[in-house]
């Protein structure tokens, strides 16, 4: 065995590890994201005087993020990013086909496998924990909708990322949504953030959502102006990603979409 190949296939590995932004951010982003998520709930916890159900508070907020949420806006551009890897948008567009009817494609493809997680999600909770997320009520409709429309509008966004960087997004999708986490208070409130990232939090349409399912399952009421202002920051968003994506879609057309790496 000789260690000078050893050392040369190491050094190799290492030396691409600092070139490619997906090793680095593999490297220290989780780490990151991990220990504000947990240290915060573990802030929650210990400060918290009150008593509640936190199976189903967590359990709730899981099964919007990671199946609902994450999964539309992850899956979206992964639409995409499969077409760039099989180097079909090329055919695809030199076809009749449109952005708008490959855009609506994509969003119903996306959408029904986003509900096919949650509803199978929904049962997994319901037989092995039986928590019954049907406990949120009437709510449960409109919280669905405004993390769908988030869903949408942060997945052309995702979209329009992966125009620009080309098949090197690949990992980047994912990364780029779980760094919403920590800002929606997803598992924990709002307030334990401090004072200057509350103020990114609140441009965030997720953050009255899961700030309102916990208050739903709490206390039992919500603000409906809460609900409002997501909407309304959703659509804000939805406009901005739509142009962001089609400028991009614009760009790597004229620069040849068979050219996207």
């Amino acid at each position: 065995m000789n260690c000078g190949h050893i050392w040369a296939i190491c050094v190799r590995h290492l030396l691409l590890m600092f070139r490619d932004i997906n090793r680095i951010l593999n490297i220290f982003y989780w780490p990151v994201i991990n220990i504000i998520i947990y240290g915060l709930m573990g802030i929650w916890f210990d400060s918290s005087t009150q008593s509640g159900n936190y199976v189903l508070i967590f359990l709730a907020a899981a099964v919007f993020w990671e199946n609902v949420l994450l999964k539309l806006m992850t899956q979206i551009a992964y639409n995409l990013i499969d077409e760039m890897f099989d180097r079909n948008l090329v055919n695809l567009f030199t076809t009749t086909l449109t952005l708008p009817e490959w855009m609506g494609a994509s969003v119903l493809i996306s959408l029904i496998q986003a509900m096919v997680t949650f509803i199978f999600s929904f049962l997994v909770v319901l037989l092995l924990f039986k928590v019954n997320l049907f406990n949120i009520g009437w709510y449960l409709v409109p919280f669905s909708l405004s993390l769908i429309l988030s869903g949408i509008a942060f997945g052309f966004f995702l979209c329009g990322l992966a125009l620009k960087l080309g098949k090197r997004s690949i990992d980047l999708v994912y990364y780029i949504g779980w760094i919403f986490s920590p800002f929606c208070a997803v598992y924990y409130p709002l307030d334990l953030l401090p004072s200057y990232l509350q103020l990114i939090s609140r441009l965030l349409p997720m953050t009255y959502i899961f700030e309102g399912i916990r208050a739903v399952l709490g206390n039992g009421t919500i603000s409906n102006a809460d609900i409002y202002t997501s909407f309304i920051l959703n659509i804000v968003y939805l406009i901005l990603s739509l142009m962001f994506f089609k400028q991009m879609f614009i760009k790597s057309k004229i620069n040849g979409l068979a050219n996207l790496d």
